[in-house]
């Protein structure tokens, strides 16, 4: 099989070997093969399975072969057979120990490293095949090392023991987690499963995956990474799953390659590998039984493509028809000229076949298999391994000529004599990836490969040794599509890699001017996004004598906070200069935009409205009637704002029951499944029971041949059920619905398209007093997976039209602004027919609110008139006991007042320096001609100077009188606030690198060595860049002890192209516990922080919950041990935590680090700076000072 077990070279399996190595063409001719050659000498009559490795280490690849007697006449082998040093001598057998608990049915073996100590191990699996109680067992056998391998004492140790499960015939073994140990994947045939076992040294952890939905029964798989995120995905049946974030505990997600190959044939095997010469993997699908659901059918292989989520893009291509008992399939380039072959077996005289083993050539790499060659016309292959015995330089074949019975372990010998790999060249890597810019860019690239040669081109063309040489690197002041290839003497040629350019010359354009219906703040849309000059409030004037107050940048829009506009129908002019993009483009000239504004009031249609924007388990009905409480569930990043977040397995949310009245009805609602796994899956559901007829109303996802909609509504005492016709469901994706009902018809929409119509008449049934539930039926079943957002009830039967708006995803919906006891909106922009945003400030590139007053990424109020935990204002231009204007305008982020002091009667300026309320001086010294601001002096709160003294023409700051973070003025030096140098194990400041000396200055001569990576901007002066992804910093380890421990470092990430990148580690290995401590980035449903520490020899992995890390902005990251918990704390916020205790443990041997783990791999791309290690637990102050940067001694 192919790309499954990490072994050593030797035993890779063979399909791996185009990965890393091409060989050279030795001949066009067919290969000879020697006869079949007995391993077992007659001893051994009966075999279910074999594998071949180096078991000894002595370079020579050894056999495993057992057979459990099931179909042998109870004759057991349970063995492995020592090669001798060349062909023609007897292979001698050494028996293994039996697990106490045996099967009779033993239908997989494999080699692997199992413990990660350099020799190979021996994994198996029994059952009871089909005639007991379901019952089965996997274990692996530890190799007792080289020089003992040859006795018996290989201990036994289960990875799961009587597994409720019959005839396990398919395992393979790959790093499924990368962690850097092989896992275990089995199939079983009943219940038609997956499992998936991830090892964790001592135990093993357990993930599964229903195999049902297109076989009853069935085997074959095969792994590899389908999709090149980094995790290996699986092949099964003609479908394959995507691997989750976190393969261990996450859902893999089905998708199709050829939906109709398991309804001919579901006994399958599989291989995965590259095929033609494209960067795609390719995948090969055998019919390999006509048992049960196993009709002939072909051999054949599919092309893999840049999308395989989509099924049409699979390309089927055949290479045998009508063929079956197909059950020796392997991958391998028998002929050495560069690209994988197939050995296919027929392994009985069945089903109108014929025993045989074919190798199928690969024409001129592309797949091409026309050219065949029967190895052996009496025995076929009932496991084929494909590895190079007797470490002579070709490929010779393995395996039992049929299954169990009498069959016996036969070996096929290659004559390809004299064939030698040549090692392939690298490929080249071009630096930085493919990116838009401005100006001119410099451009590098590079191969790992010593003394070779790089050719590119600029023009997308495919380059050869005619193309440009490369000498250095190449600055370009253009868009262009730069494809490189490096090649060397001896060697052969690299792949050909691409990145492709964009220069970005053009002054961003302004594309829209909404108003929100309070008349106080505008979004400005723009077609790019912004520099950070852009929040300058002089780059902004609006006609009338509006005031522009405030700016709040978000990527491409900016929301204006300005005086109040007049509540009649009136034109107003927004004038826009000296705007910039990120790439250095500016608007020349001032650009007048004309918008129109009137205040608007909330539909009357509306009954209900769940935004599902809270915090907590309180779930609100903006209009007040019908608000509940979720259980079981989570709150999420949604469309607009928050969203609920549900398992599948207990969220849902109980409401207050909705009276319907009348012949009209639409429900409205976002949702993003996460899964499909049950057949049915209530998204809003008010019923009684589970029949039809217990349903007032229901909208669902549901399975009936394609996953669709569907739509449940009682009228004149009858429900009726309408499942959608076309319109087919996909999870991962944002999808709007809408079940309408005029008084004549039930018609379902799915993304603003009719997808489901049928007739029905009558008065709805108010049902008052049957339960209303989200994401489940009221009876406690259907549990739906996934999000859901923005749900609506209207007592009318909205038009198309009308659904159009509400299933556009860049329309804000009503907010929480809305008066539940007037009905009118205090600040939304809302369409009066739908209670939708006319002008959104969401981006309809990311589906998040650009220019929302809440932050899609923390779920808090960024600059919201409303605090969302405490419900007082935070920096609100709104009293929310008076509804009028307080002036106020206070920062959201620090709580601090801007400035601003806006009479509530007036609207005006009153330019007073203080509180009304209080009597303090706000410290706004706004000009009540002008309503500028002469300059801010004092902070109502804290009663320190803010520091502000901006200059009413230019908008720019006079200059600061106070320190706003220390209360020092501009000549008073800042009071010490916190001593962080108590403790200190090591300090690297970084601020200056000398012949590649990393200084220490804790005092504790912990200097280091940088290695390929350079020195950049800091946050503060110098820091290491490891931008190539090939540098690190290496120190002597630290010796740790104690029971408390804390590491401080700041962080700015180049790009997160790998899952994880290490930022400091101390350790031996790449395992959890081989780490003393470790903080790395890590890709977890988004790229967060992970931390590692060892206590009383076991080492805790504690990965952040929350807050995801970003690309090009400098964080500022802490790991604190305090003897009873393991903290981890992003800019300050404590963003993940976890309970361990013990004394810290350091290991022997091990290695420290900074920019990868210390034997390699695990590469950062970016900058770190300010690397602290101490011998204690810092405190949260302790933490917010450096944070801040603000401590006595932030510099040694």
């Amino acid at each position: 099989m192919i790309i499954i077990d990490s072994r050593l070279l030797l035993n890779v399996v063979v399909a791996t070997f185009s990965l890393f190595f091409s060989f050279s063409v030795f001949s066009a001719e067919h290969i000879d093969f020697s006869p079949p050659f007995d391993i077992g000498s007659g001893t051994v009559k009966g075999v279910s399975a074999t594998d071949a490795a180096d078991l000894n280490g002595d370079g020579l690849a050894d056999i495993v072969v057992v057979e459990g007697g099931y179909h042998a006449n109870d004759r057991v082998t349970f063995a492995w057979f020592e090669s001798p040093d060349s062909e023609g001598k007897d292979w001698i057998r050494h028996d293994l120990t039996m697990p106490d608990v045996w099967r009779r049915f033993t239908g997989a073996v494999r080699i692997a490293d199992i413990d990660d100590d350099g020799d190979n191990d021996i994994v198996v699996a029994m059952d009871h095949h089909s005639q007991l109680d379901p019952s089965a067992y996997i274990y692996w056998l530890e190799n007792p090392g080289h020089n003992r391998s040859t006795s018996a004492n290989w201990s036994i140790h289960t990875i799961i023991g009587d597994l409720s499960v019959e005839h396990i015939n398919d395992l393979h073994i790959a790093d499924m987690d990368n962690d850097g140990l092989n896992d275990v994947v089995v199939r079983s045939l009943t219940p038609n499963r997956m499992m998936l076992f991830f090892n964790r040294i001592s135990s093993w952890q357990m993930n599964q995956i229903d195999t049902r939905s297109f076989a009853e029964t069935g085997e074959g798989f095969a792994l590899g990474d389908l999709d090149r995120d980094g995790r290996m995905d699986i092949s099964v049946n003609g479908y394959w799953f995507k691997a989750p974030t976190n393969p261990a505990d996450g859902i893999y997600k089905q998708y199709a390659i050829d939906t109709g190959y398991a309804e001919k044939n579901a006994n399958t095997k599989e291989a995965v590998g590259y095929i033609n010469d494209d960067p795609y993997l390719d995948v090969v699908i055998s019919p390999a039984e006509g048992y049960r659901k196993g009709a002939n059918h072909y051999l054949a292989w599919y092309e893999g493509v840049a999308d395989p989520t989509k099924a049409s893009s699979w390309k089927r291509h055949i290479i045998a028809s009508n063929v079956n008992g197909r059950h020796g399939l392997a991958l391998a380039d028998m002929d050495y000229d560069g690209d994988l072959d197939i050995v296919s077996a027929t392994s009985w005289n069945m089903w109108g076949q014929s025993k045989g083993i074919t190798i199928y050539y690969n024409g001129g790499g592309q797949g091409d298999f026309s050219d065949e060659q029967l190895v052996s016309s009496k025995n076929g292959l009932y496991t084929a391994t494909v590895v190079d015995l007797f470490a002579d330089g070709d490929l010779d074949i393995v395996g039992p000529d049929f299954y169990a019975f009498s069959s016996k372990p036969y070996i096929y010998l290659s004559q390809l004599s004299g064939a030698q790999p040549l090692d392939k060249v690298s490929k080249p890597k071009i630096s930085p990836g493919g990116v838009v810019f401005g100006g001119s860019l410099e451009v590098s690239i590079s191969s790992e490969t010593q003394d070779s040669s790089i050719y590119y081109t600029l023009d997308g063309s495919v380059p050869t040794e005619s193309a440009n040489y490369y000498y250095g690197s190449v600055v370009i002041n253009d868009s262009h599509t730069v494809k490189a290839i490096a090649v060397k003497s001896g060697a052969v040629d690299s792949d050909i890699v691409q990145e492709s350019f964009i220069k970005d010359s053009k002054a961003p354009q302004l594309l829209s001017v909404v108003p929100n219906s309070a008349g106080d703040r505008l979004t400005l849309t723009f077609d790019e996004a912004l520099a950070a000059s852009a929040e300058a409030k002089g780059n902004f004037r609006i006609s009338d004598d509006v005031t522009v107050n405030s700016v709040l940048l978000s990527g491409t829009t900016v929301v204006l906070g300005t005086s109040s506009m007049s509540g009649a129908q009136q034109d107003y002019t927004l004038t826009t200069s000296n705007i910039e993009d990120l790439y250095g483009n500016v608007i020349p000239y001032e650009i007048d935009s004309q918008f129109s504004y009137s205040s608007q009031a909330v539909p009357s249609n509306l009954l209900a409205y769940w935004p599902l924007d809270e915090a907590g388990a309180d779930v609100a009905d903006v209009l007040g009637s019908y608000g509940g409480v979720l259980n079981g569930g989570a709150r999420g990043d949604g469309l607009f704002g928050g969203a609920l977040d549900f398992s599948g397995n207990d969220g849902f949310v109980d409401l207050t029951p909705v009276v319907l009245e009348g012949e009209q009805l639409t429900i409205s609602m976002w949702f993003k499944a996460a899964d499909f796994d049950d057949a049915e899956a209530r998204l809003i559901s008010q019923a009684q029971g589970d029949s039809a007829n217990d349903h007032c109303y229901m909208l669902s996802t549901y399975n009936n041949g394609g996953l669709k909609l569907r739509f449940r509504l009682k009228a004149d005492g009858n429900t009726a059920t309408l499942l959608a016709s076309s319109g087919e469901l996909v999870s991962g994706a944002w999808t709007h619905v809408a079940a309408v009902y005029d008084g004549n018809n039930m018609v379902l929409y799915k993304d603003g398209e009719q997808v489901g119509k049928m007739p029905k008449t009558g008065q709805i049934d108010p049902c008052y007093t049957e339960p209303l539930n989200i994401g489940r039926n009221p009876t406690a079943k259907r549990y739906f997976s996934g999000f859901i957002d923005e749900v609506r009830i209207y007592k009318d039967a909205l038009d198309l039209s009308q659904i159009l708006k509400l299933a556009d995803p860049t329309a804000l919906p009503v907010s929480d602004e809305v008066d539940p006891d007037t009905g009118t909106d205090s600040g939304s922009e809302t369409d009066p027919d739908t209670g939708t945003d006319s002008g959104s400030e969401t981006d309809p590139d990311t589906g998040t609110d650009s220019g929302s007053e809440t932050d899609p990424d923390t779920g808090t109020d960024s600059g919201s008139e409303t605090d969302p935990t405490t419900g007082t204002d935070s920096g609100s231009e709104t009293d929310p006991d008076t509804g009028t204007d307080s002036g106020s305008e206070t920062d959201p982020d620090t709580g601090t007042d801007s400035g601003s002091e806006t009479d509530p009667d007036t609207g005006t300026d009153s330019g007073s320096e203080t509180d009304p309320d209080t009597g303090t001086d706000s410290g706004s010294e706004t000009d009540p001609d002008t309503g500028t601001d002469s300059g801010s002096e004092t902070d109502p709160d804290t009663g320190t100077d803010s520091g502000s003294e901006t200059d009413p023409g230019t908008g720019t700051d006079s200059g600061s009188e106070t320190d706003p973070d220390t209360g020092a003025g501009d000549d008073q030096e800042p009071e010490p606030k916190v001593d962080i140098n108590n403790g200190l194990l090591a300090y690297w400041p970084v601020d200056e690198i000398v012949s590649n000396v990393v200084f220490d200055q804790s005092g504790n001569n912990q200097d280091g060595e940088l290695v390929n990576g350079t020195s950049g901007s800091g946050i503060s002066e110098g820091a290491l860049d490891f931008a190539a992804r090939q540098g690190y910093a290496s120190f002597s380890p630290l010796v740790l002890e104690g029971s408390s421990f804390s590491v401080s470092l700041w962080l700015n990430a180049a790009d997160f192209t790998e899952k994880e990148g290490r930022l400091i580690s101390q350790a031996m290995g790449v395992s959890s516990d081989d780490h003393d401590f470790m903080l790395s980035t890590y890709s977890n449903r988004g790229m967060k922080l992970r931390a590692r520490l060892k206590t009383n020899g076991e080492t805790a992995t504690l990965v952040a919950s929350e807050s995801l890390l970003s690309i090009g902005q400098w964080t500022h990251v802490v790991a604190v041990y305090d003897g009873s918990s393991l903290r981890l704390y992003q800019d300050g916020k404590v963003v993940g935590a976890m309970a361990i205790t013990g004394d810290i443990s350091s290991s022997s041997g091990a290695l420290l680090n900074i920019g990868r783990n210390p034997v390699g791999g695990r590469y950062f791309s970016g900058s770190i700076d300010e690397i602290r290690i101490y011998s204690r637990a810092l405190s949260d102050e302790q933490i917010q000072c450096l944070h801040n940067m603000a401590c006595s001694a932030h510099s040694n």
